[in-house]
């Protein structure tokens, strides 16, 4: 057998089996014993959910793995293991030769490209005002990250490797800026423009794209989230758990300055000096069926957020679904986020 990063016959903990996934394009990992059976398995949804549900990332691997898990037999023709996948909603599944692990099939060994169209939605109409004075001259997507690479082409260049090329940006703030460099430096692609007369938040600005020609699926970004985020994955996900709307969020730990006490009425109970608390934030990205712009034509173009947004869908009793991104995820809000995401790109040079 050969050697494979996704096949393990030892304990580990969670964020080593999240370090595995992260190198791999298959999104599952393989527990063997030492005569190569499989015990089970875990996949990347499995740790998201973990995640989720506040399990330690420092936890055993054992402790979320699916010791049930779909398998077939080395025999199968292909026709057969593909349908099975198709069948139960799986991209990979281990294949058994006499109950022995033999090796891992992924459905895009049977799929050069997903059976559906989808439109990715860019906001890069802020003004950016937790980068001034820079922003002050430029619009925050076109921030040089390395002499040849701004904000907008880390993300461009992701999206275009995954073969997710239509897109529209919506545009407010030095809007020409943005449209002369993207149009001049990707001109092999039709991407699409949309101008603001007004701020209309993060969702307002949905109203104004013709949705007679939109895809079923939409992914929303704002431009200045970078993140290694598996585009193709999420839509899965979305398409799968049968959401309407699909909210990637992020795990983030923020360490009070002061002491918390706890006390009983007027008694002292205990203290703890800087707690670190934990909380799952929105990461700025999201899948959105078409059909929620439906709701957007009683705004009249007005300003909407995110958050209103929301609570529109879920007074309509649409499905709301949590997906959550243990890939790397820098929100380009602060000079300490700036100078972190240059560095990292910088080091590639």
């Amino acid at each position: 057998m050969k050697k494979n990063i996704n096949i393990i016959s030892k304990n580990i903990s969670i964020i080593e089996a999240i370090n595995i996934l992260e190198k791999s394009p298959y999104k599952i990992i393989c527990f063997i014993d030492k005569n190569k059976r499989l015990i089970g398995v875990v996949n990347d949804g499995d740790i998201r959910r973990s995640i989720l549900r506040g399990v330690s990332l420092n936890e055993s691997i054992t402790d979320i793995l699916n010791y049930n898990p779909i398998t077939i037999d080395f025999k199968a023709s292909e026709e057969d293991v593909q349908n099975l996948m198709l069948k139960k909603k799986i991209n990979f599944i281990p294949v058994l030769k006499k109950k022995i692990f033999y090796k891992i099939k992924s459905l895009d060994n049977f799929r050069k490209k997903y059976d559906y169209e989808i439109d990715i939605i860019i906001m890069a109409g802020g003004y950016g005002k937790r980068l001034l004075p820079i922003t002050k001259k430029i619009p925050k997507a076109l921030i040089n990250v390395t002499p040849k690479l701004k904000i907008i082409d880390i993300i461009l260049q992701k999206l275009i490797k995954s073969n997710l090329t239509k897109i529209s940006f919506i545009t407010f703030y030095k809007k020409f800026e943005i449209m002369r460099y993207v149009k001049k430096k990707y001109k092999n692609y039709n991407f699409n423009f949309v101008s603001e007369k007004k701020p209309l938040g993060t969702v307002g600005g949905l109203s104004l794209l013709n949705k007679k020609k939109l895809s079923n699926y939409i992914i929303l970004i704002n431009c200045d989230i970078i993140s290694k985020i598996n585009f193709n994955d999420l839509i899965d996900f979305h398409i799968k758990n049968k959401s309407n709307l699909t909210i990637v969020t992020k795990s983030k730990d923020y360490t009070l300055k002061y002491g918390t006490i706890n006390n009983v009425d007027l008694d002292f109970s205990d203290i703890y000096e800087k707690p670190v608390l934990n909380f799952f934030i929105n990461a700025g990205i999201y899948v959105i069926d078409k059909d929620l712009l439906n709701y957007l034509k009683f705004q009249n173009h007005k300003l909407l957020d995110m958050p209103e947004f929301i609570k529109i869908i879920q007074r309509k009793k649409n499905s709301i679904k949590l997906y959550h991104v243990y890939e790397e995820w820098i929100d380009v809000g602060s000079f300490e986020d700036l100078d972190r995401l240059k560095k990292l790109y910088n080091k590639c040079i």
